[in-house]
């Protein structure tokens, strides 16, 4: 989780200074603080196993995929999320081979998994290939957002007094990652 403090140090004559706390509930664990790559947990056997590289997302409470039937292990071929991929250098002119100039939307290209069961992560890693994991390339930036349809979102808050299908929506999105982060500053919009 992301904590930030503001204390409020200008003010107006006769004034009172108003110490404010604020936490910012997003949190993605796009690195590891030590190698600065990415986390490579192991995979279920559902979704290909293998350990590798995983954009780790986690969020306030708990979530489920609405796409998938309620209290059941994640299906694969639901996805709650699109995954949107931009290049991160540009040459001119532009665009050069294999560029993407734009956000692009690649969602085919990658797994989410949603555990699910009372679990706050989701899962984003690049599908395997021929069995073997693929690395993010830190040639691109990578917007994560959420499946919505007429303004309800598949990927949904568990655990809430309300029923599985009436569940409130998921929050905060998108999430953009660059994959050496910290290494460089993210990408202004």
């Amino acid at each position: 989780m992301i904590r930030g403090r503001i204390n409020h140090i200008t003010t107006p004559p006769r004034a009172r200074c108003v110490r404010i706390q604020v936490r910012f509930e997003k949190q993605v664990k796009p690195v590891d603080p030590e190698t600065y790559d990415f986390p490579k947990p192991e995979w279920p056997i559902t979704h290909g196993g293998e350990f590798r590289q995983t954009i780790i997302l986690r969020h306030y409470g708990e979530v489920f995929d609405s796409a998938d039937e309620y209290g059941e292990d994640d299906d694969p071929e639901t996805v709650p999320l699109t995954i949107e991929m931009k290049s991160l250098l540009h040459c001119l002119p532009t665009p050069c081979y294999g560029e993407v100039v734009d956000w692009t939307d690649f969602s085919s290209l990658f797994d989410v998994y949603v555990p699910g069961n009372r679990s706050r992560e989701v899962w984003v890693s690049m599908k395997l290939d021929d069995g073997e994991p693929v690395p993010f390339s830190s040639d691109f930036l990578y917007r994560i957002d959420l499946v919505t349809e007429e303004s309800v979102t598949q990927l949904r808050s568990d655990k809430t007094f309300a029923e599985p299908e009436d569940a409130p929506n998921v929050v905060g999105y998108p999430y953009i990652i660059t994959p050496d982060w910290p290494s460089r500053p993210p990408p202004e919009e």
